[in-house]
Protein backbone atom coordinates (compact mmCIF):
# COMPACT_ATOMS: atom_id res chain seq x y z
CA UNK A 1 0.00 0.00 0.00
CA UNK A 2 1.32 3.43 -0.92
CA UNK A 3 1.52 6.16 1.85
CA UNK A 4 -0.44 9.24 1.15
CA UNK A 5 1.95 12.30 0.44
CA UNK A 6 2.13 14.97 3.53
CA UNK A 7 0.64 18.06 2.32
CA UNK A 8 3.24 20.71 4.21
CA UNK A 9 1.66 23.82 2.63
CA UNK A 10 -1.77 22.80 4.10
CA UNK A 11 -0.11 22.44 7.02
CA UNK A 12 1.92 25.80 6.91
CA UNK A 13 -1.57 27.16 6.37
CA UNK A 14 -3.17 25.48 9.03
CA UNK A 15 -0.28 26.81 11.72
CA UNK A 16 -0.41 30.19 10.18
CA UNK A 17 -4.35 30.42 10.18
CA UNK A 18 -3.91 29.43 13.91
CA UNK A 19 -1.47 31.66 15.14
CA UNK A 20 -3.85 34.48 13.01
CA UNK A 21 -6.77 33.51 15.07
CA UNK A 22 -4.56 33.90 18.33
CA UNK A 23 -3.16 36.90 17.74
CA UNK A 24 -6.51 38.02 16.55
CA UNK A 25 -8.00 37.46 20.29
CA UNK A 26 -5.32 38.73 22.33
CA UNK A 27 -5.57 42.46 19.55
CA UNK A 28 -9.25 42.14 20.64
CA UNK A 29 -9.03 41.37 24.31
CA UNK A 30 -5.94 43.87 24.38
CA UNK A 31 -8.50 46.90 23.17
CA UNK A 32 -11.12 45.83 25.33
CA UNK A 33 -8.99 45.87 28.74
CA UNK A 34 -7.82 49.61 27.55
CA UNK A 35 -11.66 50.01 26.85
CA UNK A 36 -12.78 48.71 30.36
CA UNK A 37 -10.15 50.88 32.10
CA UNK A 38 -10.38 54.03 29.82
CA UNK A 39 -14.05 53.62 30.89
CA UNK A 40 -13.28 52.87 34.64
CA UNK A 41 -11.19 56.16 34.76
CA UNK A 42 -13.80 58.48 33.49
CA UNK A 43 -16.55 57.10 35.33
CA UNK A 44 -14.13 57.50 38.61
CA UNK A 45 -13.55 61.42 37.31
CA UNK A 46 -16.86 61.84 37.10
CA UNK A 47 -17.70 60.80 39.98
CA UNK A 48 -14.76 63.00 41.98
CA UNK A 49 -15.82 65.77 39.94
CA UNK A 50 -20.24 65.07 41.31
CA UNK A 51 -18.87 65.16 44.62
CA UNK A 52 -16.57 68.34 44.07
CA UNK A 53 -19.41 70.00 42.61
CA UNK A 54 -21.68 68.63 45.85
CA UNK A 55 -19.53 70.40 48.39
CA UNK A 56 -19.42 73.82 45.99
CA UNK A 57 -23.06 73.37 46.14
CA UNK A 58 -23.17 73.31 50.23
CA UNK A 59 -24.09 76.96 51.70
CA UNK A 60 -23.53 77.54 55.39
CA UNK A 61 -26.67 80.32 56.53
CA UNK A 62 -25.37 83.70 58.21
CA UNK A 63 -25.92 82.29 61.60
CA UNK A 64 -23.91 79.20 61.20
CA UNK A 65 -21.03 81.77 59.65
CA UNK A 66 -21.23 83.40 62.88
CA UNK A 67 -20.56 80.97 65.06
CA UNK A 68 -17.79 79.13 63.18
CA UNK A 69 -16.23 83.11 63.34
CA UNK A 70 -16.83 83.00 66.93
CA UNK A 71 -15.93 79.81 67.65
CA UNK A 72 -13.00 79.15 65.83
CA UNK A 73 -9.60 80.56 65.32
CA UNK A 74 -8.43 83.63 63.25
CA UNK A 75 -6.26 86.51 61.82
CA UNK A 76 -8.03 89.67 62.52
CA UNK A 77 -7.10 93.38 61.71
CA UNK A 78 -9.27 96.39 62.59
CA UNK A 79 -9.00 100.11 61.17
CA UNK A 80 -10.73 102.31 62.78
CA UNK A 81 -11.19 106.26 62.19
CA UNK A 82 -13.29 109.23 63.94
CA UNK A 83 -15.54 110.75 61.16
CA UNK A 84 -14.04 114.17 59.41
CA UNK A 85 -10.72 112.76 60.98
CA UNK A 86 -7.40 111.58 59.41
CA UNK A 87 -6.25 109.73 62.72
CA UNK A 88 -6.70 105.53 62.50
CA UNK A 89 -6.14 102.80 65.20
CA UNK A 90 -5.36 99.86 64.22
CA UNK A 91 -5.94 96.51 66.10
CA UNK A 92 -3.59 93.44 64.59
CA UNK A 93 -3.74 90.29 65.73
CA UNK A 94 -4.84 86.59 66.35
CA UNK A 95 -7.38 84.56 68.01
CA UNK A 96 -6.71 80.93 69.20
CA UNK A 97 -8.91 79.47 71.33
CA UNK A 98 -10.00 81.39 74.00
CA UNK A 99 -6.51 84.22 73.88
CA UNK A 100 -5.82 86.81 71.44
CA UNK A 101 -2.38 88.53 70.79
CA UNK A 102 -1.79 91.69 68.81
CA UNK A 103 -0.43 95.23 68.50
CA UNK A 104 -2.39 97.88 68.41
CA UNK A 105 -0.97 101.05 66.35
CA UNK A 106 -2.34 104.85 67.33
CA UNK A 107 -1.48 108.69 67.43
CA UNK A 108 0.08 107.23 71.29
CA UNK A 109 2.38 104.52 70.01
CA UNK A 110 2.55 100.47 69.05
CA UNK A 111 0.98 98.68 72.59
CA UNK A 112 1.96 94.62 72.24
CA UNK A 113 -1.17 93.58 73.93
CA UNK A 114 -2.74 89.63 75.07
CA UNK A 115 -6.34 88.84 76.07
CA UNK A 116 -7.24 86.12 77.96
CA UNK A 117 -11.07 85.79 78.91
CA UNK A 118 -11.95 89.35 80.50
CA UNK A 119 -8.14 90.04 81.40
CA UNK A 120 -5.91 92.27 79.14
CA UNK A 121 -2.27 92.11 79.26
CA UNK A 122 0.00 94.75 77.82
CA UNK A 123 3.63 93.04 76.88
CA UNK A 124 6.68 95.33 77.40
CA UNK A 125 9.95 93.02 77.15
CA UNK A 126 7.92 89.56 77.89
CA UNK A 127 6.64 91.03 80.87
CA UNK A 128 2.93 91.55 81.16
CA UNK A 129 0.61 93.80 82.66
CA UNK A 130 -2.67 94.12 83.26
CA UNK A 131 -4.49 97.37 81.63
CA UNK A 132 -8.00 98.22 81.08
CA UNK A 133 -7.59 100.95 78.10
CA UNK A 134 -6.64 99.06 75.07
CA UNK A 135 -9.94 100.03 73.26
CA UNK A 136 -9.55 103.53 74.58
CA UNK A 137 -12.38 105.39 73.38
CA UNK A 138 -13.86 103.45 71.49
CA UNK A 139 -17.01 101.29 72.03
CA UNK A 140 -15.98 97.60 72.75
CA UNK A 141 -19.00 95.79 71.53
CA UNK A 142 -17.73 96.80 67.53
CA UNK A 143 -14.57 95.05 68.32
CA UNK A 144 -16.27 91.68 69.98
CA UNK A 145 -17.56 89.43 67.19
CA UNK A 146 -20.23 87.85 70.19
CA UNK A 147 -21.21 91.31 70.57
CA UNK A 148 -21.90 91.94 67.06
CA UNK A 149 -23.48 89.02 66.70
CA UNK A 150 -25.97 89.97 68.84
CA UNK A 151 -26.13 93.26 67.69
CA UNK A 152 -27.46 92.21 63.97
CA UNK A 153 -29.89 89.01 64.32
CA UNK A 154 -32.00 89.74 61.86
CA UNK A 155 -29.85 91.19 58.98
CA UNK A 156 -31.13 91.94 55.48
CA UNK A 157 -29.70 90.01 52.31
CA UNK A 158 -28.76 92.93 49.83
CA UNK A 159 -26.42 91.04 47.69
CA UNK A 160 -25.68 87.38 47.08
CA UNK A 161 -23.87 85.85 43.90
CA UNK A 162 -22.90 81.99 43.88
CA UNK A 163 -19.49 82.77 46.26
CA UNK A 164 -20.15 86.38 48.18
CA UNK A 165 -22.70 87.83 49.86
CA UNK A 166 -23.56 91.08 51.39
CA UNK A 167 -26.10 91.80 54.87
CA UNK A 168 -27.37 94.57 56.62
CA UNK A 169 -28.61 95.79 59.84
CA UNK A 170 -29.49 99.49 60.22
CA UNK A 171 -31.12 101.27 63.25
CA UNK A 172 -30.76 104.38 64.98
CA UNK A 173 -27.28 103.87 66.65
CA UNK A 174 -25.42 102.05 63.97
CA UNK A 175 -24.70 100.66 60.40
CA UNK A 176 -23.42 97.07 60.19
CA UNK A 177 -22.69 95.45 56.83
CA UNK A 178 -21.49 92.37 57.25
CA UNK A 179 -19.44 90.78 53.76
CA UNK A 180 -19.08 86.64 53.19
CA UNK A 181 -17.16 84.48 51.23
CA UNK A 182 -16.76 80.89 50.45
CA UNK A 183 -18.96 80.14 54.06
CA UNK A 184 -17.03 82.62 55.93
CA UNK A 185 -17.22 86.08 57.28
CA UNK A 186 -14.72 88.43 55.78
CA UNK A 187 -15.89 91.83 56.33
CA UNK A 188 -17.61 93.83 58.81
CA UNK A 189 -18.15 97.60 58.69
CA UNK A 190 -19.81 99.70 61.48
CA UNK A 191 -20.81 102.95 61.43
CA UNK A 192 -22.00 104.84 63.88
CA UNK A 193 -22.56 108.35 64.47
CA UNK A 194 -19.10 109.36 65.45
CA UNK A 195 -16.72 106.08 64.38
CA UNK A 196 -16.62 104.00 61.15
CA UNK A 197 -15.25 100.29 62.33
CA UNK A 198 -13.65 97.89 59.72
CA UNK A 199 -13.17 94.42 60.54
CA UNK A 200 -11.43 92.06 58.41
CA UNK A 201 -11.17 88.21 59.15
CA UNK A 202 -8.94 85.32 57.48
CA UNK A 203 -9.49 82.14 59.08
CA UNK A 204 -6.61 80.16 59.90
Amino acid sequence: MKKKAINWKDKRKKAILKLGIWLLFFLIMAILMFLVQLFGKSELKKTDRNQEEQKETIFLSLDAMWQQLIKGDYHYRYQIQEKDQQEKIIYDGEKKQNMETGYRESKLGIVKYKIIGEKTYQIILEEEEEIEDLFLDLEKKYLIPEKIYFLCLDPLLKKKTTLESQYLCQNEQEIIQIRTKQNEITNIEITTNHYIYQLMFQAS
